[in-house]
């Protein structure tokens, strides 16, 4: 028999045994726990096994050029028939969905069988070679298959050991040993059980918001000068009309000695063109000058009583920009923050100080809308603040008639009493009533937490216990707690504090 056609047979058997490996290794990975060949009862088998049969073809190449060819293919054909009964155990496990009955053979035997195997094939493959008298290039170059073959096992077995391959799974399901049911004595019921309990209680929904003041003004100035002296601090209280800021007013000093010495210029002016007016006319009268003239002169009046309306303006506007340079508090209030110092340059509309009227506090809110239409101006609520742990009465004083597109929400503005301690900028809640709500409510003590897992144990009526799951909500009455889902109204759970 020629050795080509037995080595192709062996590469064709060993690389179907390793494509069986990869497989049932990539499944494992991908699906465990599913229907898939990887259920059957071990996955060594269809791990190793399969390598077997790669062994096998593997062993097959190496013995091809050797003297007698039926233990070559003696090997070939045990491998050939392995592998296809390894293929009909995978159809019987996707055909049926359960696994193939292994459960009797020990799951390291395959791996044994295999390094035994690859071993004697080892011992055997050199012995022929020495006997048949094989060339140093060609040795050389099957020591190199073999240890590639070797490495990928070796590979794939720290792989395996990885996954946990060696360890026993556990199959989904209740293992019926550890979540063993028992009997509670009736003495225990009545001790160490309470019952689930449905509640009825008013629902308050909070809204949170901050507080702040209705009316609130910013200082800043209205010329451009430099900051001689500031006589407000953040948190001081001041009335209305106190000087708050004053700045340099030399060159408001300047200009207004200009103005009225311009002032006085017109003033001068009017008298000569008056003087004027009245000479000419007499003049007119005895027909030394001609009327156009006269004209003139009545023209010069005029000019000069507009020039001096204009210098009187003058005046009166240095007047008021000189007193721009002391900056007094238009209302009274409590100053909030202060944002210049002296020798700053007062700029106009730049805030130096900001100020708020204590009295005028509001907590700002914004409420939902399934909420907030049904709140209506005037109406009085409960607001509580979280720096003081005081509750106090509020009135809505405005609401906002637009909702908030991201938020689906309205802006509601609550009045406050004036309390000393109360500052703008502070944190606090809308208690609105929003009806009943119907609850259950469990024990504290019943509930076991296993990370962020929530159980309790449910006492049938026969007495036995049954570990169920929950998810708990807000906290109610006193060492009571809200049961979201798991449990139903009237059954009995088992109280860890009073139970072993």
């Amino acid at each position: 028999m020629k050795e080509k056609p037995i080595r192709f047979l062996g590469l064709a058997m060993a690389a179907t045994g390793f494509t069986l490996a990869i497989g049932s290794m990539a499944i494992y990975v991908t699906a465990p726990g599913s229907s898939t060949p990887t259920c059957m009862s071990s996955l060594q088998y269809f791990l190793f096994v399969p390598l077997i049969w790669c062994a096998l073809g593997v062993a097959g190449v190496m013995l091809a050029s050797s003297s007698s060819k039926w233990p070559c293919l003696i090997l070939l054909a045990v491998g050939l028939c392995g592998e296809g009964f390894w293929i009909w155990i995978w159809l019987y496990s996707y055909m049926y969905k359960k696994p193939f009955p292994f459960g009797s053979l020990n799951p390291l035997l395959p791996l044994l069988i295999w390094l035994v195997f690859i071993l004697v094939v080892i011992n055997t493959y050199f012995r022929s070679n020495k006997s048949t008298g094989t060339s140093d290039e060609s040795l050389r170059w099957q020591k190199q298959i073999l240890g590639a073959i070797i490495g990928l096992a070796l590979l794939l077995l720290v792989i395996a050991l990885m996954l946990g391959v060696f360890h026993k799974k556990i199959q989904p399901g209740q293992d019926d040993a550890i979540y063993a049911k028992r009997q509670l004595t009736p003495e225990e019921i009545r001790k160490s059980t309470d019952l689930v309990h449905e509640v009825s209680k008013e629902e308050i929904v909070e809204a949170v918001g901050t507080l702040k003041a209705s009316s609130r003004t910013e200082i800043s100035a209205r010329v451009l000068a430099p900051i001689e002296k500031i006589n407000a601090r953040a948190g001081r209280m001041i009335r209305a009309g106190e000087v708050l800021v004053e700045l340099d007013d030399r060159a408001l000093i300047t200009q207004r000695s200009q103005a009225q010495a311009a002032l006085v210029a017109a003033e001068a002016a009017l008298r000569q063109a008056e003087n004027d007016y009245r000479r000419d006319r007499q003049l007119l009268q005895r027909k030394v000058i001609s009327q156009s003239q006269m004209d003139q002169s009545t023209a010069e009046v005029e000019v000069s009583r507009a020039n001096l309306n204009a210098a009187r303006e003058t005046v009166a506007e240095a007047d008021v920009m000189l007193s721009y340079a002391k900056i007094t508090a238009p209302k009274s209030g409590v100053v909030v923050d202060r944002l210049a110092e002296p020798g700053d340059m007062a700029r106009p509309g730049v805030p130096l100080l900001v100020i708020y009227d204590p009295t005028s506090l509001r907590l700002d809110v914004p409420v939902m809308e399934n909420l907030a239409i049904k709140i209506k101006v005037g109406e009085k609520y409960t607001v509580h603040i979280d720096a003081l742990d005081r509750d106090f009465e509020g009135t809505v004083d405005e609401i906002v008639p637009e909702a908030q597109a991201a938020s689906r929400s309205f802006l509601v503005k609550v009045a406050l009493p004036k309390t000393p301690e109360l500052y703008e900028g502070m944190f606090g809640r809308l208690l609105i009533p929003a009806g009943v709500r119907r609850h259950l409510c469990l024990p504290i003590d019943a509930i076991e937490r296993i990370g962020q897992l929530e159980f309790v144990d449910v006492v049938d009526e026969d007495g036995r216990l049954e570990r169920r799951y929950i998810e708990t909500g807000r906290r109610g009455m006193k060492d009571k707690i809200e049961v979201l889902s798991g449990l139903k109204a009237g059954e009995r759970v088992l109280l860890r504090k009073n139970h072993p």
